[in-house]
């Protein structure tokens, strides 16, 4: 029996859970409801309980919970729910009339409120009836511990549309025993040893060998691997949001002394922190409540492209750019001064498997310009190789920094970049935004503050410390999506809207999610701190239409 443990990273998320600090993600994907809806308008959750039984077949992360086995076994492992079933994570829900995206927004900010309960698999998915020409959403929770960034939207993609539609027989298997798992960990720790050349998984030989951490596994299991995960038979798949590059391979370390390597672990991630230590003090920070907003703003990705080149950047810089416009307004409508000001934004990067400050093992396409990974996306090709660089892919991240390659291959981490929201002028502040992106890059060790974080997390202070950081202001992630229109449950999905994560005293965040050729971004910020989130989307729009209008 295969033993799949979480990583240090599915634990921090754990750890930093509260019932004001829900560590999940999720998607609201409208869609062409005729199909779902029975004459009556109803939804027919027959048919949709049946698709997703099928689905989990290709997803057996969805049917498991986090196990803990008790002294000397090591870390907590993924075992099958004896007790699950596919209804208990669906529900039927109504919106308020008229149903358009303002009453959906709020409906959603209400269903993604609560934690998800731990005693079941960390999943929940909503149907959602009442929207205008036979629309429906279906609204879908997933754990951060479960999957994130381009490792969820596969999963959701097995989930929601199964290349079968037919359910294959399962009898959930029994946890290991005691001291089958006791006897694994003493291995892992004998193969992570010093000088033995068999650490094994991404970041090994790093940043979590050097801190004493358990070799991470390749926990992607039958519905990760390196082949991706189909959205539906004839029509593009969510392989599409980006190629397994190795994909179920883990990264192997490399020979060589393992202190050294701590030298220079320790040492990148202090000139990360100490790069970021300066986050200004500004009134977007502060304890959050258990309040949500949502916002959204869409860009055409041809047309940031277009824009991110003309001034020398990527498409990510954009979205960067047009974010710090938003904060401005906000910032200036509250009478707080701007002039000089730049703000330190952890963004999420991908890492790769190779030489240089941020060196890791992704398995997942998508830079800083193509989240979608194929020409649909921001770049439509990749305008540099992966030699090392941290690319600006990634997924929803706290400050933790994301997963270590556990589900799908997905290994995020994060660099601090400087935003100079003091610049009035959109384009200047893309030209500035896509040189300090570059340096960022060049310049800080990913992995590096991938480790320290998991070192604070084991100390048990993770929550009190990510409630009084001063590291960063915020966190902006880009989520690789299909670049073409797929099906959810059987049906045309028109749009996919992401809903990301707070924590700490993070009380805004910014998450994109490419699909089809346009970016959609979400703004979450806590309810009580922003009640004018209007000004920041209002000024993201403003900017967004200087910078393509300045290009025309």
């Amino acid at each position: 029996m295969r033993i799949e443990r979480l990583s240090a990273f599915d634990l921090t998320n754990l750890a930093v859970e509260a019932a004001d600090t829900p560590m999940h993600v999720g998607v609201i994907a409208m869609v062409d409801g005729c199909g779902l809806l029975d004459a009556a308008g109803r939804p027919r959750l027959a048919a949709i309980h049946a698709r997703l039984r099928a689905g989990v077949c290709g997803a057996p992360r969805l049917r498991q919970v986090v196990y803990r086995p008790g002294l000397l076994a090591g870390r907590p492992i993924w075992v099958d729910d004896p007790g699950f079933r596919v209804e208990r994570h669906v529900a039927a829900v109504a919106v308020e009339a008229p149903g358009g995206e303002a009453e959906l927004l709020r409906l959603t900010e209400r269903l993604l409120a609560a934690p998800l309960d731990r005693a079941r698999p960390l999943w929940y998915l909503w149907i959602v009836t009442g929207l205008p020409d036979h629309r429906v959403a279906v609204v879908v929770q997933l754990h951060h511990a479960v999957g994130d960034g381009a490792a969820a939207v596969r999963l959701l993609g097995a989930l929601l549309d199964p290349p079968s539609a037919a359910e294959a027989p399962w009898a959930p298997a029994p946890p290991p025993p005691w001291r089958q798992l006791v006897v694994e960990r003493l291995r892992g720790i004998r193969r992570a040893r010093p000088g033995t050349g068999r650490s094994r998984g991404p970041g090994s030989g790093t940043a979590r060998t050097a801190l004493g951490a358990e070799p991470a596994k390749d926990a992607a299991g039958p519905a990760m691997g390196a082949d991706g995960l189909a959205m539906g038979r004839a029509e593009p798949t969510l392989r599409g949001a980006g190629p397994a590059k190795g994909g179920a391979e883990p990264a192997r370390g490399r020979a060589g002394p393992t202190m050294g390597r701590a030298g220079s672990t320790l040492g990148g991630a202090w000139q990360t922190l100490r790069r970021a230590w300066a986050a200004p003090r500004t009134s977007l920070n502060g304890p959050i409540g258990v309040g949500r907003r949502l916002g959204v703003v869409r860009l055409d990705l041809a047309e940031a492209k277009t824009v991110a080149h003309a001034a020398g950047g990527k498409a990510n810089d954009v979205l960067l750019t047009v974010v710090a416009g938003g904060l401005r307004e906000l910032l200036l409508a509250r009478g707080e001064p701007v002039s000089g000001l730049e703000l330190r934004v952890a963004v999420t990067v991908a890492l790769h498997a190779a030489d240089g400050p941020a060196s890791g093992r992704d398995g997942s396409a998508g830079g800083p310009e193509e989240p979608a990974g194929g020409a649909d996306g921001p770049a439509g090709g990749r305008d540099e190789p992966a030699s090392g660089k941290a690319e600006l892919a990634g997924g929803p991240a706290e400050l933790a920094g994301g997963r270590d390659g556990a589900a799908g291959g997905n290994h995020n981490g994060s660099v601090v970049v400087r935003l100079p929201v003091g610049d009035a002028d959109p384009r200047a502040r893309l030209r500035a935004v896509a040189a300090e992106t570059a340096r960022a890059k060049r310049g800080q060790a990913a992995v590096a503050q991938q480790g320290f974080m998991v070192a604070v997390a084991r100390t048990g202070l993770a929550r009190r410390l990510s409630r009084s950081q001063h590291l960063v202001n915020l966190v902006v992630s880009n989520v690789p999506g299909p670049p073409a229109p797929v099906r959810v449950l059987g049906a045309p999905a028109i749009e996919l809207v992401p809903v990301g994560a707070l924590a700490g005293n993070l009380a805004i965040s910014f998450l994109a999610l490419s699909y089809a050729g346009r970016l959609v971004v979400t703004a979450i910020a806590d309810r009580a701190r922003f009640p004018d989130l209007p000004v920041v989307l209002a000024g993201m729009e403003r900017d967004w239409a200087a910078l393509t209008g300045a290009h025309h």
